[in-house]
């Protein structure tokens, strides 16, 4: 009993030395894991605290861009995300990290760098920042929260790389500490083996064969039952021991291949983050460039330089691209291209709306590579290449399309961006263009309006005042004659009256259209008032500037006017013709001579052609002007 009693007290002081020695191997790697843990839990957060800061000073960025309300909420929400997850990493932190150190530093710059992006996005949206010096302020804001986000991050990686190295360490001093154990314990066996008698060797020396594979770390063959006396307790101490270093071990493989996931995690958020910055820089580029070709087009151009910014604009925004613009031309019944930029591969000439699915749907068409879009447009003769056609539609009206063509066998994308990035770039240049495109069609309307009777599309009073006033000029530097004539539409007050003021304006644009169409290119036609015109016949001596209105009076006088499919009869004209020099040397004088022999044709019986009276010499009409043309005619009335 005394040696058991001994065996047994031995035996119970080796498992305690062993527990407690287990424990000591046990604690510091426990406490490295959950040092570990936290360590990731920050840099996991501080990663996060990066991505949504960069997401909210992106959409700060657009919304200093654009003022748009929808990008204020945009940025409002994503601002909030952020500043959430660094109340959560300060929290998780502590203060006492945030009072000293790198850390500390490293937040404190975040913040001063979010205040300037908070400052440029109010600014914005108060207006009291103009869109310029807010675009320059949240750059710079952005490009140091970056840094610092960046060395936040590499900061949390560094001290989650630290407490990794650190729990290696742990195991490996956990393992050598072990094979001390397990030494520790083959002493006590032998030690009892000495004290005990040839009933115990066997189990013994099986258990010094199991302590044995414990200290060259075989952890997975267990340590056979011994029985229930003192041996066999020490046996299943073993075991347990075996089990529980087993359990740790596996437990610390498993953290370390979570860390080490973990890690791979990071650095791919870290690239996808790049790509993301990379793309919001190009999209900053993107929208900057359409700035500048909106500014560009808001000028006074004329077609060619507004159609040679538009192409630099698209060469610039569509790199890869070719492109084209086209424009309805007059008649509406084709569209004709107007510039285009890249290598030209397959761009018409022009061609019909119906052959351009853009125009009969109302909407861009997309014919991407390997997706299985509508055909191309008929007038794309490039089935193997993506196209994009969009309609350029202004107030309503579409003027036009933009059509892009890529290399065949590609993604009109290309390498960066999406289908609906690129959407949307090509449908904000056809959207500027289409703007500038009908800004101009207006000016010009106006231009041509101020210019031109809108009745009769001939040139108006002031015009006709200006011309005189040049060709007199003209002909007294060249010495050449100039002849004005003053035409009336005879009885037209009661043309109107018996048939309407529509019948009227009917006669007066044909009579105009007659009177343009029949004269020379360099000839001025005007509509003087109500139904008086005037020609201009610049080089013209008096014996032509008659023959000319006697033309001019004859083919009016054959014309047959319709309204609605019915007659309405005809109209003849009285006409005073006056020479520059012969009867008056300014403007106000040839259209007072003119004007009193209109009156004399009208004295006469109308629908004739009276030459003015010379003041010096009030009897020679006859002898400037053909004897065939002085005979008396009747007049007609419509």
């Amino acid at each position: 009993m005394k040696f058991r009693h001994r065996i047994t007290a031995l035996a119970t002081v080796g498992v305690v030395l062993i527990g407690l020695a287990a424990f000591s191997v046990l604690s510091p790697v426990l406490a490295s894991n959950a040092e570990q843990e936290s360590a990731f839990e920050r840099a996991l957060l501080a990663e996060r605290v990066g991505v949504e800061a960069q997401d909210a000073a992106r959409l700060g960025e657009v919304f200093v861009i654009s003022g748009s309300g929808a990008d204020l909420i945009a940025f409002e929400e994503g601002a909030t995300r952020f500043e959430r997850s660094v109340a959560r990493y300060r929290t998780l932190v502590g203060d006492s990290a945030l009072a000293e150190g790198p850390v500390a530093e490293t937040v404190a710059h975040v913040a001063e760098s979010w205040a300037d992006v908070r400052f440029a996005v109010s600014g914005r949206a108060a207006k009291v920042i103009v869109p310029a010096e807010a675009t320059v302020r949240i750059t710079g804001a952005i490009g140091s929260l970056t840094a610092s986000l960046e060395d936040l991050s590499a900061e949390e990686s560094q001290r989650a790389r630290e407490a990794t190295s650190r729990v290696g360490a742990s195991v490996v001093a956990a393992r050598t500490t072990v094979v001390v154990l397990g030494l520790a314990a083959v002493a006590v066996i032998v030690a009892l083996t000495v004290f005990s008698s040839r009933s115990v060797a066997r189990p013994l020396t099986e258990l010094d064969d199991a302590v044995q594979r414990l200290a060259a770390g075989d952890l997975e063959r267990p340590v056979p039952p011994l029985g229930k006396d003192e041996i066999g307790e020490v046996a299943s101490a073993v075991e347990q021991l075996r089990m529980s270093l087993r359990e740790a071990l596996f437990s610390l493989h498993s953290e370390i291949e979570e860390r080490t996931t973990t890690e791979e995690a990071l650095a791919e958020a870290n690239h996808e983050l790049n790509r993301l910055l990379d793309g919001a820089r190009h999209a900053s580029d993107e929208m900057n460039a359409m700035g500048e070709m909106g500014e560009l087009l808001q000028a006074d151009l004329s077609w060619d330089e507004a159609y040679a910014v538009m192409a630099s604009y698209g060469r610039r925004l569509f790199e890869r691209l070719d492109g084209a613009l086209y424009l309805y031309r007059a008649s509406d019944s084709e569209l004709e291209r107007k510039v285009d930029w890249g290598d030209n591969r397959v761009h018409a000439e022009h061609y019909r709306p119906d052959e351009c699915w853009s125009l009969r749907t109302g909407k861009p068409h997309w014919v991407r590579f390997g997706e299985p879009d509508l055909p191309a447009c008929a007038h794309i003769d490039a089935s193997d290449a993506c196209s994009a056609c969009v309609p350029l539609v202004a107030h309503g009206e579409v003027l036009g399309t933009i059509v892009l063509i890529g290399p065949a066998g590609e993604s009109l994308t290309g390498e960066q961006g999406t289908a609906e990035h690129m959407a949307g770039i090509v449908a904000a240049f056809a959207g500027r263009v289409a703007l500038a495109i009908s800004n101009m069609q207006l000016r010009e309307t106006l231009r041509e309006q101020s210019l031109r009777d809108p009745l009769t599309g001939l040139y108006n009073r002031r015009i006709m005042e200006e011309a005189l006033t040049r060709e007199i000029a003209r002909a007294g530097r060249e010495v050449t004659p100039l002849v004005v004539g003053l035409i009336d539409i005879d009885h037209f007050k009661e043309f109107n009256d018996t048939f309407g003021h529509e019948a009227g304006d009917h006669v007066l644009r044909e009579v105009g259209a007659y009177l343009r169409d029949n004269t020379r290119a360099g000839d001025v036609v005007c509509r003087f008032g109500g139904e008086e015109f005037v020609v201009i016949w610049a080089g013209t001596d008096i014996t032509a500037g008659f023959s000319r209105a006697e033309a001019l009076r004859q083919g009016v006088g054959d014309l047959a006017f319709t309204l609605d499919g019915e007659s309405i009869g005809q109209v003849t004209l009285s006409i005073g013709v006056a020479l520059l020099g012969e009867h008056g040397d300014s403007g106000d004088a040839l259209l007072s001579a003119a004007d009193a022999a209109l009156y004399a044709a009208k004295d006469e019986g109308r629908d004739r052609v009276v030459l003015a009276l010379t003041p010096e010499r009030p009897h020679e009409r006859e002898a400037l002007v053909p004897e065939a043309d002085l005979s008396t005619r009747s007049p007609r009335i419509g």
